[in-house]
Order: C-alpha cells, then structure tokens, then sequence
C-alpha cells in the first residue's frame, strides 16, 4: 500500500513538472476594447455585452475595472493592462536572467563552472540580494528549486552542462606556450620545405576489454538498461597510429600485456599492422622505436627527403636511441606543449573520437554476437580491424590538421576564448617593477602604487638563510662532539678548562642555551662577510664562518 502511494505520488509530481499547457483560452486586446466602448460609451449592460460577444462576464467585468482605475490616473493608455493567458511568474526578470546567464557563461568559459546545485544556490543568494518574490520553499534549503533549474534550462538551450577538463589542460593551453610551438613548426616547415605528404602525427591510445556498452531501450519504469561488459576487470592493449595532413595512414601497432608476443595476436588485426608486448600493454621506449622502424618503412623517410612527425612530450618518445634513430633516416622531431594535446593534436580531435565510437558499437554486436562469453585481449585485434577503417578517413585526418592549425599553417587558429582558462594562473611580474616609475607616481596622492616589500640585506647583523643553515651546522656539529668520546692524544683546550673550574666554584652560567638566543647572540655579534674562525657558542670551539 506505501509502494503505490508513494509511485502515485512520484507520478503526479513528475505530471506537474512536465505539465503542458491543454487550451487556448484567453480573450484579445481588441475584443475586449470593443466590447468595453460598448458599455462605457453607449451604456449596454456588462452581460448582455459580453453575450454579444461571446465572452465572459466576468473577464469583461474585470478589464472594465482596470480600464476605470487607470482613467482616475489620468492615462488614457490601455496597453499597460494585461490581457490573455499570462504563464506563471518569474523570479528574475529577462534582464536579470541575461545578466546571470551572462556570469555563467563566462566561469564557464574559464572552466570554473558551477554544478546545478551551485547555480541553484546562487540564484537563490541573487533575489534574496536583490529583494526578489520567490517561493517561500527557496527559504527551506537556502537554493532555488528544480523546477526553476528546469526551466532556466529550456529557456536557455544554448547553455549545456559539461564536464570541465583536468587543470592541467586548462593551465597548460596558454597563449605563449601555443606561440611557441606554431614558431619552431614554422621554422621547419620553412628550412625543411616540407608538404602535406610530409607532415605527420603519432599518437597512442589505450583499448580494454571493460569498455562501457551503449546504452539499451527504456523499461516501462523509465529507468535506461546497459548491457553487460565485456570483461569484468578490463585489460589494457595500447594502439600507436600515424597520419598525415594529406589523409593518409600508417597501419597500427599493438602492445600487448604479455610477456613473449606472439604473430597469432594480430591475426584478426588491420592489414600491416605489427605488435609487441611488454608486460604492461603501454608504449614503453623499446616499444616506440619498433613503431619507428615501422613508421620509416611506410613513409620511405631518408636524409635526403625528410619528414616531420609531431608528437607529445612523454618520456617514451624522448629516448637516446629514438633520436638517433630519427636523426639517422631523416626525421624530424616535433613535440607538443604539455597539456596541449586536447587542442592540438589532429588525432585527438579528429580521429579518436569517432573510433571509440565506432569500437564501442563493435563490442556491443561481439557480446550479442557471443552471449555468455568474456572476451579477453586476442579478441581486440579483430573489434580494431572492425572500427579503425571507418574511423581513419581522409575527412576526419584532415578535418583534425585543419582545426588545429599545423595544415594549413595557421597560427591565429585560436582566439582568446580558448586561452581563458589559462588566465586563472596567470601571476604579475613583479621583477620588471621600475622604481623611477614608482617615485613619480608616488609624488602624485592621486596614483595608487604597488609598494613592494624590501629584501632581507646580507648585512652586518642581518638575518639570512645563510646564517640560520651556518648556525643550525655548528649546533649539530657541536652537539656531535659533546656526545662522541674524545681520543686518545687529543689536545686539551685551555679555555675549555677554564670553564669547567669556574662551573665547579659555581661561577659559570649554564652552558646550555636555546636556539632563539643563540641566533639573537650571533646577529648582534658576528659578521657574516667576515672569514676566519670564532669561538663556539656552545663548547667555546673553533669553527669557520665564512659562507660559500
């Protein structure tokens, strides 16, 4: 009995949110103005009116009363009275909903965006701020309500929730590191005189056998159903391909998470493609330069006809016998900025993306295909063979190249909106401060200048790292000696003698002292520029007291 309520309950609930507007009713402007001339003018009554007319009494009888306060005014304007079926009240006003869709907008653009609770307590603090009517719910949770998040949504199509990319990408993708890789892609395009047969990309992606299925039909309960995955734990086999900015392509290669690699794993695999293993299935240096060998033979690259392959900054591509290699057979090496291959890399924009499409729907028709079964890394190779082809087009290869920039060269590709993100880490120079500028405008009450707090001098007196690290040495080196036993033949220390008479008569203060009265003794009494030994401050020892 609870269940079905509560279901009825959700449903009603889910009716009223999603309730559409049935009829049409509503009276117009001019009707009613006729019909309000015929009684106010010619003095007919409101019903027999509103018979001729077809319309309510009432509703005739209301707008007369509007139209008799607004003449007591004196306005003779009946346009500011509102007619017909009006929907149900806003809390903000077109103005102020354009102002905070604006602010959105913008900290979306940063990627600094608000999640949907955070905009509903935000709207929730803007007409609370601004003394707006909103529902006494709002109160409750201190937000807005889903039904106004709802429709905020549908009125403003155009403003998706996304996910925001990683920090990185949003710090690294900045003007001046952009700058300078279209400068040295520019420089080697021009010494080398390279064409778009010329200019390469390489990139690896990882493939597992867990890979998430597409979603299925809708039950009755309006709850989606995904089929079941692949593999439970999925293992990862990584795929290296290149392509040019002509369209063409260089067969894959495979890593597999084994330890010996075997010719039957790429059997199923696209024609030409080549494999390895490793244990781990990622692209190791070892790995990358058999890709190398592999790449060199497709593209026929020599000393005497250079190619250029733009690839990213990972370790694994930067090995000694890699650049030798590339060195020796005429390729030329060109990394992207970290954090920069979301945008720049042609695979990543034009490539991957319908493949992993394309290979998701793969592995859904593997699994209806195969009821019951678990697929495992030597079923990989023919769902590749089933998705690359489609995936790797001269379309989407040079679709990638155009938008990034590198084919054909453009190095304005991307306007300020790209770089925003990248302005939250942006930081003042403070070394380029001019402090002629600073006096000049110091003179002026009117200038507010930036006073830039004065360095520690290395003085006489002053205290610097050096001086805390040289006294915190000879403390520890003090101590070590207290505590070591003295050998035998070491050289008595008179002054040391001395003192341990005087302690004895009861004359010697403690020998002990703390750190901050140390330093302090040291600061008003040692010179930091001066060279040669001085006593100890805590055995009356020799020690040197020039800093290196």
């Amino acid at each position: 009995m609870l269940y079905t309520v509560l279901r009825t309950t959700l449903f009603w609930e889910h009716k009223m949110r999603n309730r559409q507007r049935t009829t049409a009713r509503g009276v117009p402007r001019e009707v009613l103005e006729m019909a309000s001339v015929e009684v106010l003018d010619k003095g007919h009554s409101v019903r027999a009116v509103a018979k001729t007319f077809e319309i309510c009494h009432v509703t005739l009888q209301r707008y007369i009363r509007k139209v008799k306060e607004l003449k007591e005014t004196g306005s003779m304007d009946t346009s500011s009275i509102h007619v017909g079926y009006r929907s149900h009240k806003q809390v903000f006003q077109p103005i102020q909903e354009a102002e905070l869709l604006a602010y959105l907008t913008e900290v979306s653009g940063v990627h600094c965006g608000l999640s949907s609770i955070e905009v509903r307590r935000f709207a929730f603090q803007l007409a609370k701020h601004n003394q707006l009517k909103y529902p006494e719910a709002w109160d409750v949770k201190e937000m807005a309500g889903k039904d106004w998040f709802t429709s905020f949504m549908k009125r403003n199509p155009m403003f998706p929730i996304k996910n925001s990319p990683a920090t990185g990408q949003a710090i690294g993708f900045n003007r001046e590191n952009v700058s300078n890789f279209f400068k040295n892609l520019a420089t080697v395009l021009q010494c080398e005189n390279l064409e778009a047969k010329d200019v390469w990309n390489v990139d690896e992606t990882g493939i597992t056998t867990g890979q998430a299925p597409e979603e299925m039909a809708s039950t009755e309960d309006g709850e989606q159903t995904e089929g079941a995955a692949m593999g439970s734990r999925g293992a990862l086999v990584t795929m290296a391909v290149a392509v040019n900015a002509l369209g063409n392509s260089v067969p894959p290669h495979l890593v597999f998470p084994t330890k010996t690699f075997y010719r039957h794993f790429i059997r199923d695999a696209p024609t030409g493609s080549i494999g390895s293993a490793n244990g781990c299935g990622r692209m190791q240096e070892a790995e990358f330069l058999v890709f190398l060998h592999h790449f060199v033979k497709h593209t026929r690259a020599s000393v005497s006809g250079k190619v250029l392959l733009l690839l990213d900054n990972n370790s694994t591509h930067m090995s000694a016998e890699a650049m030798d290699y590339c060195d020796a057979n005429g390729v030329v090496l060109l990394a992207f900025p970290p954090h920069c291959s979301h945008k720049l890399q042609p695979l990543v924009r034009g490539v991957f993306g319908p493949f992993r499409k394309h290979l998701h729907t793969a592995m859904d028709c593997w699994m209806k295909t195969h009821p019951g079964m678990t697929s495992n890394i030597y079923d990989l190779p023919g769902l590749i063979a089933q998705a690359l082809p489609i995936s790797i087009t001269p379309r989407n290869i040079t679709s990638g190249f155009r938008c990034t920039g590198i084919w054909p060269f453009n190095s304005n590709i991307f306007s300020d909106e790209d770089f925003a993100p990248s302005s939250v880490a942006d930081l003042p120079d403070l070394t380029t401060y001019d402090a002629a500028t600073a006096n000049s405008d110091a003179a002026d009450p009117a200038v507010t200048t930036l006073q830039l707090p004065s360095l520690p001098s290395t003085s006489t007196g002053a205290c610097s790292p050096f001086r805390v690290v040289e006294l915190r040495t000879a403390a520890a080196r003090c101590r070590h000696r207290e505590s070591a036993a003295a050998p035998v033949g070491t050289p008595v220390n008179p002054a040391r003698e001395e003192e341990a008479e005087r302690e004895k008569e009861g004359q010697a203060e403690p020998k002990a002292k703390g750190l901050a009265q140390v330093k302090s003794e040291a600061e008003e009494d040692t010179d930091l520029t001066s060279e040669g030994d001085s006593n100890c401050l805590f055995c009356d020892d020799y020690y040197l007291t020039t800093v290196v």
